[in-house]
């Protein structure tokens, strides 16, 4: 059963002999199709996200250091080439993983109203289809309604977690993306992509944070002044 994500002891032991336990199942499934019919699963796209990282590293004091002072200077430099004024509140470090969870509002932000829209198509599709005779638009009304509706969002949770996986193993920052995923006042960037960016650029890896920054305080300020880039 490990295919349907219950391995082990949720059915029996490890050798898929005994009584399968039904209150760990039915546990699963209550996560599963728990909430808003159609509404994307938060803890789901944060699981699945968290577990493609693959490796990644603790951020330390040092990290931190580099980061503020980086950061810091940025938004000094920056006042002389723009009217918007400084965003910076609060300059950060992080991790692939503490980019997956400070962005993860901002994503649920964008994807909702795409989650809604594919369920309300695919939902319309199936009433107005038949295959073979076959009545499909049971799937979308009565006691199935729920139950396809959850199962639309957990398909695409599985293609958002992907995706927020893949930009957290290639993005520097927090607004690197051009997208409105973290809070307003925050800017931050992430040693780890930071590194592998410049690495085999020849430059100087402060110039090269250096950089970077100015980019994520430039996208901070452009976000925090213009509202409805936020939507």
């Amino acid at each position: 059963m490990s295919g349907f994500g219950f391995t082990g002891d949720g059915f029996g032991n490890e050798e898929g002999k005994g009584m399968p336990d039904l209150g760990a199942l039915f546990t699963q499934l209550g996560k599963m199709f728990s909430g808003e019919p159609g509404a994307l699963p938060e803890s789901t796209i944060r699981d699945i996200a968290r577990g493609q990282l693959g490796n990644d590293r603790y951020i330390g004091h040092i990290d931190l250091a580099e980061v503020t002072e980086a950061l810091n200077l940025a938004d000094l430099w920056i006042n002389d080439t723009t009217a918007f004024p400084s965003a910076l509140r609060t300059p950060q470090a992080w991790s692939k993983a503490d980019w997956v969870e400070s962005t993860m509002s901002g994503w649920m932000n964008l994807v909702a109203p795409m989650s809604k829209s594919l369920t309300d198509g695919l939902t319309k599709s199936l009433t107005e289809s038949q295959v073979e005779g076959i009545d499909l638009s049971a799937m979308t009304t009565g006691p199935l309604a729920g139950v396809f509706q959850q199962m639309t969002g957990m398909l695409l949770s599985q293609q958002v977690g992907g995706t927020v996986a893949a930009v957290a193993k290639l993005t520097t920052g927090s607004a690197d993306t051009s997208l409105p995923l973290a809070s307003d006042g925050v800017a931050a960037l992430i040693p780890t992509n930071v590194n592998e960016w410049g690495e085999g650029l020849g430059i100087d890896m402060r110039d090269v944070r250096l950089f970077l920054a100015l980019r994520e305080i430039a996208g901070t300020r452009l976000l925090a002044e213009v509202p409805w880039l936020r939507g």
